[in-house]
Parts: C-alpha cells; structure tokens; sequence
C-alpha cells in the first residue's frame, strides 16, 4: 500500500479515537486544549507500532526511531535541546498559566500546584516533538541537496524557466485560473450572506462616506475611501447592491492573493518522492475549501486587504537577497538584470505602502523593518575589506532601501497630511493607544475599593480618574478581555482623557508600584489568545450587522432560489474549524506566531549545508528579514491590542500556514 496512503489511514484512526476520548471522559471534543491533541500523537505512533509489527512484520516503527538515540551523538543532543528547549519552556509556561485565564468568563483563577507537573510534562514531550522533528528534517538533508541540483532538470522541461522567473513574476494565466477556482468554491458562501460580511466597523466607514458622522482615522482613511469610490461608482444602485460590488472586488483580490501564494508555493518546492502528496496541491486545498477562506473573502474589514499586501509583501522578502543591490552573487541571469533588480524594489515599495495604508501599525510594521535591513547592511559594508567595493556597494543597498521603504514612508505621510486636512478627519483619541493603559487601571478599580485606590493616589489623581470615569461605572462596563466597553460607555469622558492623557500615564505609573501583580494579570488576560494556544474566537461577522441605519440588509440568494439555506451548515463548520481536537491549531493566533518563531529556529539549525557557507547565511538572511514583519505585526498587537483575541488582527499568519510549514520542514527552495 502507499506509504502515504497507510499514513493516512493511521492518522483518521488516532484522530478517531482522540474524539471518542474526548467524548467518553466528558472532556468535550469542541474544548480547546493542548491535551487532546497530545492523545491524538500518542495513538498515531500505536497505530504505526501495530502495523509495524503485525501487518508488515517490521521491527521498525516511529516511535521507535523517534526514541532512539543511538545515531546521536552528545554534541548533537546539546545543540539540539540549546534550540528546543527554550520555545517547549515558552509553549509549556502559555500552556500552565494560560488554563487560568478564562476572559470568556471574566475570571482570572489562582494558580494551584496542579500547575507545576503540567509545565514539565509539555516542556519534555514538546521538546521531545522538536527534536524528532529535527532529527526528521536533518535526515532529508542529502536527500534535498541532490534534488535542489537535479529537480529542475528531471521535471518538466519548462519549470526552469518558470521558477527562474518566479522571483519576478507569476504567470498572469495560472494566478487568474486559481484565483478563478477560489472563487468558484467561495461562490456559495457569498450568495448565502449575500452582500457579504459587513459588521459594525465597516458601517462606521459607510456612515463617513454618507457623512452620517465625522471622519477619523480609526479605520484607515484609504480603506474608507475604497468604500467610498465604490459606492460613488455604482450610485445607481441601493446601497445593498453597493456593497455587493465592493464585496466582488474585495474577493477578487483575495482570491488573487491566495492564487500568488499557492504559486509560490508550486515553483519553490522541493518533491523528493512523486509518489507524496505536493505541498503546493495541499496549498491549494486549504485555500478552497477552508471555510475561514471564502468567509473572509467577503469580511469587509481594513483586516483583510492589510493582511494580503503583508502576505505578498512577505513573500517578496524572502527574495530580498537574491535581488539585493549590493551585488550578490547569483547565477540567475533575471537577477543580474538591472532592470529586473529596479522592478523587484518598485514592487516592494508598492507593498510597503499598502501595507500602510492598510492598517494603523503598518507604518511600525515597515519603519522598523528598514531600520533592521539597514542596520544589517551597514555591519556588512563595513566588514568588506574592499573600500572601494564598500563605497559602490553602500550606494546599491541605500538606493535599494530608498525605493522599498523610505519613499513609500513619505508617501504615507504625505498622503495622511493631506487626507486630513481635506476630509477635516478628527484627531485620533488617545483612549486608541491605551488600550494596555485602560484595562489595568480598570482591573485595578475593579477589584479594590475606592478607599484603598485613593490611599495610593494624590487627590488630583484620584479626580482626574473619577472624571475620566466614575468608579462605579468602571465596574460595570470592564470587560476582562475587551477595552471598548470601557472607552465606548456613555460615561466615559473622552475629551477629559485626551487633555488629560499625560496626567493619567503619571497615575498609571503610580499604581503601577502599588498593584504589579494586578497590571500583570490585566495584561496577560487582555492578550491571551496571542500568546495562549487554549483561546478562540467568533473569527469572522457572519452577514450583516442589523443595527446599521443606512438599510443594507442580509439576502439568502440561494435560499430565495431553491428554499433551503447554506446558513446552518456554514455555521457548524466555522465552529467545526475552530474547536475541532487538531483542526483548531490552524486558527489558534498563538500557534501562528510560535509555528513562525519554530520557522526562524529550524533555519538557525543550519539544516542546508552547502560548500558555500556563505550561501547558507544569505539563505537565512532572507528568511529571517523576510519573517521579521510577521514578528512585528505580533509585537504591535502585544503592545495595544483592544481585544483579547480578535483572530482578523493575525489573518495574514493563517494565510501564510503553507509557507511556515514548508519552511519548517524544508520543502520550499
């Protein structure tokens, strides 16, 4: 039987019995936890034990191999467990102190002794699970080596030249032709949810556009004004229909952006067995059927258009080496043409400056990613011991730098200056940044008397607080996972707060050396679901939020048509996608940033080993600089996240999961 075919099989059997256990013990299949998926491991290497032994007589199964050492020399282990260690420690600390923190709940539990024996037992099994996936991949070294010298010639005669050329451009016919395909499977979502999936955030930029209210920057001003140009174009149409079109294009370039990674994915793959399942077909499969993808497809929110410009963007990156104006050397002819080295920057600053655009942190995002490269060139130029070599090639990389970043930079300035001034946009209110701020004064009030806050404060402090906000109502409205209940109550004063902001950080920081414990616990519940594999999510607005004013209702096209509605049944599979044993660490935010930091730390393990070692660290180079935004864009939402777990603020990592993954296991050039 095919080796993949009886892996298969060995997994829907361990996958089975992982339900019946869940269901059996009253552990509930749809609880996310770590546990379940730990049960599902441990009867997948029984079930290949079984077979091992009793189906094909063999001596030698997986868990065998995964437990033996004697291939492993002391040094190996060493090295091994220098890089494992610390992330299972990270993931076991998320996992022991995370199961407190019920935010649904609004509780905060204590912590028990139970706590200490679940932190060493994820800590050995997950730094277990690490070093059998390294020992897994170093195994596939030669065997990688061989097929990166001979793949493209043993292939089709034409996938050199397609992957030469990959690094500038994808096929226009097969981009349109998956994307074509996407939005086929998508199809019946939209008409079921038909004009698409439009909650409160979006009716925000629809009233601006209306001029129902004042225009902010809350939700970028470019993404409003898409709205608006829309609904300008088709003024012929009711607003619905309106907003269906806009639906169409946003899953348009939704569509487009799943086809560019599905591409990238196809040209950079490393098969060594064509008998195995290709990652680029299961690329392809995870964006058509995945119901998260056509959900989203038509969420109309700044989220989703930020999240594909930071998905090609980073892509891009990963080319940053090859096409890098200080003359790297490459044998690809494409790379040693000026004009394509032009275009690829052209390209990259286009991407920077959507991405800006796009989103609020995008500007942290892109400012702090050109400090890195330049800090990173800089060392390089002045390691060179050609000076005249160092002076040409430190004018290559600036231009570089210029383009991809610095003039993009400017742009988005340029343009938010302007912006302002013509659609008059309100200031942003402070109460937007401090978020973290918000909450742990909040849980600070909540859980202490008015006395005992008032014996840590000065008189004017203990006003300025009760002015922002009465500290009864504080009580009332504090949500443990979410601040907009707090800055958005009717007894909130905002403009108080904003000419007041640098009194409140001062009062902040008081209570701060009164109550750390309590601005600990505030912090960690309000970021749980970044950081803790155990936290979900709605994931998406499902149709249309009923409370806008402006008449855009929810049509069942389908339903109208034939008298059955998809509705039922895609809401069990959005909840399937999101609580299944397994399935769930897909949309699991945290399991997105840990799989790109185990991205970061498989490519540190030097599992290339070419006779250029100078090749090897360009290679991470440009994995690293080409991760760093993903890194970023989660620092940035650490640093003021309004909401505990919003899945749409992390959507460009769940878009990436095929290239994390192959990154991680060595399959992508």
């Amino acid at each position: 039987m095919n080796k993949t075919v009886t892996n298969v099989i060995k997994f829907i059997l361990a996958y089975i019995c992982t339900l019946i256990i869940g269901v059996v013990t009253g552990y509930g299949i749809t609880r996310i936890d770590v546990i379940l998926p730990l049960l599902c491991i441990l009867f997948y290497f029984l079930f290949d034990f079984l077979y091992e032994k009793f189906a094909i007589k063999s001596k030698d199964f997986a868990l065998k191999r995964a437990l033996s050492l004697t291939d492993y020399s002391a040094d190996d282990i060493k090295s091994d467990l220098k890089y494992a260690l610390p992330l299972a420690i990270i993931f076991a600390l998320s996992v022991a102190v995370g199961r407190h923190m019920l935010v649904w709940d609004d509780v905060i539990t204590p912590f028990a002794i139970l706590d200490i024996p679940i932190f060493v037992t994820v800590t050995l099994f997950v730094t277990w699970l690490m070093i059998i996936l390294f020992r897994s991949i170093d195994r596939q070294n030669d065997s990688i080596d061989k097929c990166q010298k001979s793949t493209i010639t043993n292939d089709k005669s034409s996938e050199k030249s397609e992957y030469a050329s990959a690094a500038t451009s994808i096929h226009a016919k097969e981009l349109l032709v998956y994307a074509g395909i996407f939005i086929l499977c998508w199809l019946p979502y939209y008409l079921t949810l038909y004009p698409g999936n439009l909650g409160k955030d979006t009716f925000e930029s629809i009233d601006m556009v209306l001029g129902n209210i004042p225009w902010t920057n809350h939700h970028p001003i470019f993404f409003t004004l898409l709205i608006g140009a829309v609904i300008k174009f088709t003024s012929g149409l009711s607003l619905t229909g309106s907003m269906a079109v806009f639906t169409v294009v946003h899953m348009t370039v939704f569509a487009l952006t799943c086809s560019y990674i599905t591409l990238y994915v196809k040209y950079r793959e490393i098969n060594i067995d064509a008998k195995r399942l290709r990652l680029s077909s299961i690329t392809a499969l995870f964006f058509a059927l995945h119901p998260f993808m056509p959900m989203y497809s038509i969420y109309i929110t700044k989220d989703v258009l930020f999240s594909c410009a930071l998905a090609v963007f980073v892509l891009k990156l990963t080319e940053f080496n090859r096409f890098n104006m200080n003359g790297v050397t490459n044998n690809d002819a494409n790379v040693q043409n000026s004009k394509s080295v032009m275009n690829y920057h052209i390209c990259l600053g286009i991407l920077s400056l959507f991405v800006m655009l796009l989103r609020n942190n995008g500007l942290m995002i892109i400012a702090i990613l050109a400090i890195i490269i330049t800090v990173k060139e800089s060392a390089n130029n002045i390691s060179g011991s050609d000076s005249n070599a160092k002076t040409d090639n430190g004018n290559k990389w600036l231009k570089g730098l210029l383009i991809s970043f610095v003039i993009p930079i400017i742009i988005f300035l340029t343009f938010k200056s302007v912006s302002y001034n013509v659609l008059n946009v309100q200031p942003e209110s402070f109460a937007e940044s401090a978020s973290v701020p918000l909450q742990q004064v909040g849980y600070v009030i909540k859980n202490h008397s008015d006395e005992e806050v008032a014996s840590v404060l000065t008189k004017e402090q203990d006003e300025i607080l009760k002015t922002i906000m009465p500290y009864d109502d504080v009580r009332r409205a504090y949500d443990l996972g979410y601040t907009d209940p707090l800055k958005f109550d009717e007894a909130f004063d905002d403009e108080y707060f904003n000419a007041h902001s640098s009194d409140y950080m001062k009062t902040w920081c008081k209570l701060l050396m009164h109550y750390p414990g309590d601005y600990i616990a505030s912090y960690l519940a309000q970021t749980a679901g970044y950081w803790q594999y155990g936290q979900t999510n709605t994931v998406a607005t499902q149709g249309v939020w009923e409370d806008n004013t402006v008449g855009v209702n929810r049509i069942d096209i389908i339903e109208k048509m034939t008298g059955v509605s998809l509705y039922g049944i895609i809401e069990k599979l959005m909840l399937g996608m999101r609580k299944a044993p397994l399935l769930c660490i897909l949309s699991s935010m945290a399991m997105q940033f840990y799989a790109v930091i185990l991205a970061l730390i498989t490519y540190k393990r030097k599992m290339v080993r070419p006779k250029d070692a100078d090749a090897t660290e360009q290679r991470k180079d440009s994995v690293a600089i080409a991760l760093t935004p993903l890194i970023l864009l989660w620092v940035s939402i650490m640093i003021a996240t309004p909401a505990f777990c919003l899945f749409r603020y992390t959507f460009a990592m769940f878009m990436l999961w095929p290239v994390t993954i192959g990154i991680i296991v060595r399959k992508l050039r």
